[in-house]
């Protein structure tokens, strides 16, 4: 999850005169912050230090951070003067620290005051992978959205929980239920004949808890909700199926742990189109932009919206990611330690 945390009178007893540096640790409620952070959520400091004065407290409070031991991801300052805050998502500090449980911050435990659902979604892309086994990393999330034909086939996890289909696919299988010569009649020239017939001999509706039409909206839609969030970036061509879900699930409060999308420049492949497809992309000639949802899930990912690291997984035997400018989050870092034992970070500065 992602977790905003005040300061003063929160984590510290600030001073009756506002003089910050006097300000002392709550050394108990720091440590418990700092499980959270260990835990693998993100942990965001907000302060209001210098709002109304005007003075610029960030040095002093990173040094007081490094004292104190405080664990955390950003320090954000300039967070606004109020005297009352009123959201569906807080929670009053002296309650929290109160609370010896911290269940309901973790992925899918409920809200013991909302009682409402914090729900935590793996969309599965159809990236493919030979060297970096990957059935018990993705199987380690119990439920998961597929994209249109990434069924459980090789090396893609085994759990069938969701799975959302683009308009052809969910028209031509679920609706109309078309004949292996009709579908081979529209696909065959573009798809993998193999993956083509494991597909309609395998995939059964029946198999899922849920299966999706993921009727993308307007891209306009989209872009509101992009300003809203403050992401700079917006779509002028219509998202694909996996993007549309990404867009469909923060907008429900979803915060969605996203594999096998690709989030560089990098030629597309899947495990069931031709290659050959994925040059009208590089060429413009689609109906979609791959520059746009990269751009856009780069933001996301960068401003705690998703959690696009399982995306910077390079195909080797052992597991490494490739940052390419991005920031891996520690959540996954601990899921891929868990799983395999170790994990190779490369910071590379710029996308590539």
């Amino acid at each position: 999850m992602i977790i905003y945390v005040d300061i003063d009178d929160t984590i510290c007893k600030a001073s009756p005169d506002l003089d910050y540096a006097k300000s002392t640790p709550i050394k108990e409620r720091i440590s418990k912050i700092n499980a959270l952070f260990d835990e693998g959520h993100t942990i965001i400091y907000w302060t209001a230090r210098g709002t109304v004065s005007g003075l610029d407290w960030t040095d002093v409070t990173l040094e007081q951070f490094k004292d104190w031991g405080v664990k955390y991801h950003q320090l954000k300052m300039k967070k606004p003067a109020y005297d009352l805050f009123i959201d569906d998502k807080n929670i009053n500090s002296e309650r929290f620290f109160a609370d010896d449980s911290l269940s309901f911050y973790t992925p899918k435990a409920r809200d013991s005051e909302n009682k409402r659902q914090v729900e935590v979604g793996l969309l599965i892309g159809n990236k493919p992978y030979e060297k970096l086994k990957l059935d018990n990393l993705l199987d380690s999330w119990k439920t998961n959205m597929r994209m249109n034909m990434g069924i459980p086939k090789k090396n893609n996890g085994t759990i069938k929980d969701q799975i959302a289909f683009c308009d052809h696919i969910w028209k031509n299988f679920v609706e109309q239920k078309k004949s292996w010569n009709e579908i081979f009649k529209i696909y065959g020239d573009e798809f993998k004949e193999e993956h083509l017939s494991y597909f309609c001999n395998n995939f059964s509706k029946d198999d899922y808890n849920n299966v999706v039409y993921a009727k993308a909206r307007y891209a306009q839609e989209y872009n509101v909700f992009l300003e809203k969030l403050g992401c700079p970036h917006r779509f002028t061509k219509q998202p694909r199926t996996g993007v549309v879900c990404i867009m469909e699930m923060i907008s429900a409060n979803i915060f969605p742990v996203v594999f096998g999308f690709s989030i560089t420049n990098e030629i597309r492949k899947t495990g069931y189109i031709n290659d050959f497809v994925f040059k009208k992309e590089e060429e413009g000639r689609t109906c979609h932009s791959k520059e746009e949802e990269i751009n856009v899930m780069r933001w996301l990912h960068s401003n705690f919206v998703i959690d696009a690291t399982l995306c910077m997984l390079e195909d080797k035997e052992e597991p490494s990611i490739k940052c390419n400018g991005l920031e891996p989050s520690k959540y996954i870092e601990n899921i891929l330690i868990d799983i395999y034992g170790d994990v190779k970070i490369n910071r590379s500065l710029t996308q590539k």
